[in-house]
């Protein structure tokens, strides 16, 4: 079973700078998935989601996120 735990460094919006509002940190262990954003001004969520990841081809790589809990 795969298993990755990422986090984002920054995100941008043209024409904006890039900016991270957020701590973000996704794990990934087979094919569920988990997704939490926590405001790096307060300590907050911000959005949080979980659920199951489906790959609905590989080529070209297609896939699909059925959210089992997309609000906190």
């Amino acid at each position: 079973m795969a298993h990755r735990i990422s986090t984002r460094i920054s995100l941008r919006w043209l024409p904006d700078p890039p900016s991270e509002p957020t701590d973000t940190l996704v794990f990934n262990v087979g094919d569920y998935f988990m997704d939490l954003r926590v405001l790096k001004a307060d300590g907050s969520i911000d959005w949080g989601m979980a659920g199951e990841r489906q790959i609905l081809s590989k080529d070209p790589r297609k896939s699909h996120a059925s959210s089992l809990r997309s609000e906190l």
